[in-house]
């Protein structure tokens, strides 16, 4: 499965089978936005 596009916004994210398993493929903004919601405002400014 691959989504390129969601809401109208550009997107890279795909799911694809692997040795048996599954890999899970993200670009770096979807990396970004992930993990911006797990950590702490101001850590939020000093890295980004």
């Amino acid at each position: 499965m691959k989504i390129e596009k969601v809401n109208g916004k550009e997107t890279s994210f795909s799911i694809a089978p692997a040795d048996g398993s599954y890999k899970v493929n993200f670009g770096e903004a979807e990396f970004e936005a992930y993990f911006k919601d797990l950590l702490r405002p101001k850590l939020v400014e000093m890295l980004f």
